[in-house]
């Protein structure tokens, strides 16, 4: 994931995640290479909302907002282990 993300996506988490997740579809021959880069992309986007950067933070109405627009579970999972710290 670049740091920082493109600008045109500052302030919405969701496309910033989904940017992160992309470039991991090239990992997915490979499970473990897969899920880690998963867990990667998502925690390094829930520590940008956590500190507030590239006007990221968290929607106070819905925690889990970041997850819920993937449809798959296994691309969900990383993102709901590391919110759920």
């Amino acid at each position: 994931m670049p740091d920082p993300p493109n600008p045109k996506i500052w302030g919405d988490s969701v496309a910033v995640t989904e940017e992160a997740v992309k470039n991991c579809d090239l990992a997915k021959s490979d499970t473990k290479n897969y899920m880690d880069c998963l867990g990667g992309a998502y925690h390094g986007v829930i520590d940008y909302m956590r500190d507030g950067l590239y006007k990221l933070g968290f929607d106070k109405n819905d925690l889990f907002l970041i997850c819920k627009f993937r449809r798959n579970k296994k691309k969900r999972m990383p993102a709901i282990r590391k919110l759920s710290l």
